[in-house]
């Protein structure tokens, strides 16, 4: 606990390879009618599944501000406390959470050691463009799902590793208004787009042990990337 309403909880729990830590936030803010409360967890797993070392890993955020706006009270306004707790922008607010997983699995292979690493994300965000004056509202998201293979070794020459990695997602935004502003700025969407995506990558890179104090590092990597953007308003 702290000044300001401010309260931060944390709970870890481990029973063999499996381990959970969470926390939770909740800050009252500086500025009146401001302040968020967030929360996070990651949930791992370490193990061995055959010849596999197993690394499992599943995140969890989310947040919710109340975001503020600017001191708007004139020259000097930053020496006068009561000045310096306005909020001119009480409706400000921003709500985002996130999810990330992955499992890594690796073994050896002879002296070379793969490592096939899957994953996904998820994201999406809310909030008020307080700081604009016809202030719209914008929401965004992005969801994506991927695959990271290696495989590297280290030589009494020095090191080396190569592989692939390939990522397919999706996106989309949208920004509206409640109210006209001007001829530019209307009541009703303003945009409202989706992009997917895929991208892929071949690289390599090369470490030579020149002396005990000196090394030379030489890196290649080729990429491609394919989109497809949608307006939809």
């Amino acid at each position: 606990a702290g000044s300001r309403d401010f309260i931060r909880t944390r709970l870890s729990l481990r029973n063999g390879g499996l381990a959970l830590n969470a926390q939770g936030t909740t800050y009252g803010g500086y500025q009146d009618a401001s302040g968020y409360d967030q929360q996070k967890a990651t949930l791992r797993f370490d193990g061995d599944r055959g010849e596999w070392r197993v690394t499992s890993v599943l995140s969890a955020s989310n947040l919710n501000q109340e975001t503020a706006g600017y001191i708007q009270d004139g020259k000097a306004a930053y020496k006068r406390d009561s000045a310096r707790r306005v909020n001119r922008n009480p409706e400000a607010y921003r709500d985002a959470n996130s999810v990330r997983a992955y499992v890594k699995f690796a073994r050896e292979l002879g002296t070379q050691t793969l490592a096939i690493t899957p994953y996904l994300r998820s994201n999406s965000m809310v909030f008020l463009q307080h700081y604009l004056p016809w202030q719209s509202r914008e929401s965004n998201e992005h969801d994506s799902i991927g695959v990271q293979a290696s495989l590297s070794s280290v030589t009494d020459w020095g090191s080396y590793i190569t592989g692939i990695d390939i990522d397919v997602t999706e996106g989309e935004l949208t920004e509206d208004q409640a109210d006209a502003f001007s001829p530019n700025q209307p009541a009703g969407i303003h945009y409202d787009y989706r992009v997917d995506a895929t991208n892929a990558a071949l690289f390599g890179q090369v470490e030579v042990a020149l002396s005990e104090t000196v090394s030379l590092q030489a890196g290649l990597r080729s990429e491609t990337s394919d989109y497809d953007y949608k307006t939809r308003a």
